[in-house]
């Protein structure tokens, strides 16, 4: 992977530009285009890309190749709206999450543009100050995850500074040294600046934070003028009238901006990510939202590896041609004798089709450059565990930025993910180790050689779009496809879902685990993504306490099941268990034999369907879906098939057991543990046809869609497309007795 780059937009229209950040040690790169009509084969995981459809003529263009860093490590910087020093005061709260670390790790800094001034950090747990570069160790001690106040006093001479860090823990239970100060004296004044640095000792010549510090910092004001240490216990109080700028963090989380109170200084400004919305040194618990409690959320939290956006130029544009069809294309970089492919969504000039397809991007993006291949998931996998070499590429490069599945290196959660950086596992051709095939992206590919051999007309559009347009884009096609893992949703977006349905609209289902987290997107840097778990479903990590709320709407995250909204009152059936041993295939029902689905299975005569298929070797694997009454599902539905009988290594979901039992898995439980095939009509016209697994569409494509799993979905296709429910719409539909 010689070769790195992503895009300014990924979704564009037919004549627009398209723009794309390169970086490369090759002196010259390729670009040429080709429309994507086909999934991944087994010699597609090799690393080796090869062409996934139809070259367009007219996009062919060479640019001279660059390397490209990227800053990393999130900080903030606070002009002060003058020079001051060489005495002064800080007063501020922080909150270490890996004080021992031995690298020092900078609490706040003071510079100018003659270089450095001051600096108060933690190294090994110790607090060290120093004067221009002379650093000093304070004797001054401090915990992981705990709060303090700290005073930081300079008294400069012509020939000395005299500092005074006064700490207090204001968390906790304390021991008998809650209150501590040491004093210190170095050689020469300190020098006169006119900017603060938080977390961060200076900035590097790409941008990044060095010595950045992992945790929260709360609140920090100004004096311009030394202080005493008897005035240290009225700040720890939070008495602080007499400072001379006081900067307030509990107000406009959604923004990058800090406001300076007073009005002396300009705003200052978050760089490289950062947290908003966390709780801040006087979090009482009473209150589980900024929304609710704003002025106890008055924290940033930073991190070493932070990472939103790689900053790099763009140094290749093309116009896409006017008349190109929508659907997904693949911008192919070529270098050094290798290929790779990058995914462009191009959606349509005039809309209104047979069947939009929806991208599902926004789990592309929650799961981007996911660490998974770094853990051990073998009790769950029935396969040999091969982590390909991009996979380990993933792991060996940071840079690269962190999955809403992963964590940051002081273990706190991952929030924010976003597309203005190298995707590395959003690639046609990107293996999967859990499946020991594909996955998302790749895998959704078939839907695309799916729908090019079929005779409907077909748009695609992204996620984004659904959350940016809503009806007005829906109502203009006859049927509306999901992707095969279409997990994270906005609230806007599942609006106009269920909306398009109650109108009359048709859906096809065909993934697992959708519509399942709660997601939002930043109405001001669209290309980030925002997931805040809760505290149960199958996840990665925990919701820290008090910061479950979505920064850019205020909304609650976790599961959108707590929220009144749970995929099985959309689409007919929820999330119920994830494994990755063998996939089973879907026993038909009876009621799947009744006259009103005759169109649904003409040409099916097996009874078993998907036996086969790409994904773990069937139809229904993955993560699947089952319908559930107690969980919202409507009673009209019709239950047309079910894959039961799965191995241990398909376990009940957490949020269906609340107490952990032993056997709640597929041999034991196939009440819970198990995929089923829904029909859902719904007054007004409209349909839903959900499969409820992830691994469905790998049973279509199986030996090249000529299979009962494939014949089932183009006749339900075609009677979607034309709309002829009426039929099923008489009869009165009951879900069968193996509902469970």
């Amino acid at each position: 992977m010689d070769v790195q780059a992503y895009f300014e937009e990924w979704s564009r229209l037919p004549g627009e530009t398209v723009r794309m950040a390169i970086s490369t040690g090759h002196e010259r790169v390729r670009a040429t285009l080709e429309r994507i009509i086909r999934g991944p084969t087994k010699e597609d995981s090799d690393g080796v890309s090869r062409s996934f459809g139809v070259p367009i003529p007219g996009v062919d263009v060479t640019v001279v190749g660059v390397e490209q860093p990227t800053a990393i490590g999130s900080y903030a910087e606070l002009p002060l709206g003058g020079v001051f020093g060489p005495s002064f005061a800080l007063h501020f709260w922080f909150y270490s999450s890996v004080p021992s670390w031995g690298d020092p790790q900078t609490l706040v800094a003071a510079i100018s543009d003659e270089g450095e001034s001051f600096v108060l950090a933690i190294r090994k747990s110790e607090l060290v100050v120093s004067v221009r570069g002379q650093p000093r160790e304070l004797g001054l001690t401090v915990q992981p995850l705990l709060w303090y106040s700290a005073v930081l006093s300079v008294e400069s001479h012509r020939d000395k500074s005299e500092v005074l860090v006064h700490i207090k823990q204001v968390k906790g239970l304390p021991g008998s040294a809650a209150v501590r100060h040491a004093r210190a004296v170095l050689d020469g004044a300190a020098p006169r600046f006119d900017k603060l640095l938080l977390a961060t000792r200076a900035i590097s010549p790409i941008g990044s934070a060095l010595d950045c510090f992992n945790g929260k910092i709360d609140s920090p004001v100004f004096f311009d003028r030394a202080l005493v240490e008897e005035e240290c216990p009225a700040l720890h109080a939070e008495a602080r009238e007499n400072a001379r700028l006081v900067w307030s963090f509990a107000e406009d989380f959604r923004s990058r901006d800090i406001r300076e109170v007073a009005g002396r200084a300009p705003n200052g400004t978050i760089r490289n990510g950062a947290e908003r919305a966390v709780t801040g040194r006087n979090w009482t618990g009473l209150e589980d939202s900024f929304v609710a409690a704003p002025e106890q959320y008055g924290a940033i939290y930073f991190h070493s590896d932070e990472m939103l956006d790689s900053g790099w130029k763009y140094n290749l544009s093309f116009g896409l041609p006017k008349d190109l069809k929508s659907g997904v294309y693949a911008v192919r970089l070529e270098a050094g004798g290798r290929a790779d492919l990058y995914p462009l969504f191009v959606r349509p000039t005039d809309e209104g089709a047979d069947v939009l397809f929806i991208a599902p991007t926004n789990t592309y993006l929650a799961y981007a450059n996911d660490h998974f291949a770094a853990s051990d998931m073998s009790a769950i996998m029935g396969h040999e565990r091969v982590v390909s070499e991009d996979e380990a590429f993933i792991n060996a490069h940071p840079e690269f930025g962190l999955s809403c599945y992963d964590r940051h290196q002081d273990g706190s959660p991952v929030r924010y993910s976003s597309r203005r950086r190298p995707l590395l596992n959003v690639r046609p051709h990107y293996p999967n180790w859990l499946t020991g095939s594909f996955r998302h992206f790749a895998v959704d590919l078939f839907f695309l050689a799916w729908l090019e051999r079929l005779p409907h007309s077909y748009h695609v559009v992204t996620d984004e779009e659904v959350h940016a347009r809503g009806s007005e884009l829906l109502s203009k096609y006859n049927v509306v496809v999901t992707g095969s893992h279409p997990e994270y949703w906005t609230n806007k977006a599942l609006t106009t879902l269920e909306d398009y349905a109650l109108g009359g609209g048709r859906i096809l289902y065909l993934g697992g685990n959708g519509f399942y987290w709660v997601t939002s997107i930043d109405p001001d840097r669209p290309w980030i993504v925002e997931v805040r778990r809760g505290n149960t479903g199958v996840r990665a990590w925990d919701a820290p306490a008090g910061e479950r709320n979505h920064v850019h709407t205020g909304e609650p995250g976790g599961l959108w099941r707590y929220r009144g909204r749970g995929p099985n009152m959309l689409v007919g059936v929820g999330f119920a268990t994830e494994g990755f041993s063998k996939a089973k295939g879907y026993k038909r029902a009876a009621a799947s034999y009744e006259p009103q689905f005759k169109a649904f299975f003409d040409g099916v005569s097996e009874d078993v369907i998907g036996e086969e298929g790409y994904i773990l070797g069937g139809a229904a694997g993955d993560e699947c879906d089952r319908y559930d009454l107690a969980l919202g599902s409507p009673a009209q539905a019709t239950i047309l098939a079910s894959a039961t009988g799965f191995g241990p290594e398909y376990l009940m979901v957490p949020e269906d057991l609340p107490t952990p039992m032993p056997n709640s898995d597929g041999p034991n439980r196939p009440d819970k543990v198990r995929a089923d095939m829904v029909y859902l009509p719904i007054a007004g016209g409209g349909e839903i046809f959900s499969v409820g697994s992830i691994g469905f569409v790998g049973a279509m494509a199986w030996s090249g869609f000529k299979n009962s799993t494939a014949r089932l979905l183009d006749n339900v296709l075609a009677e979607f497309v034309a709309g002829t429910n009426a039929a099923r719409a008489k009869v009165e539909t009951q879900p069968s007795s193996e509902a469970g």
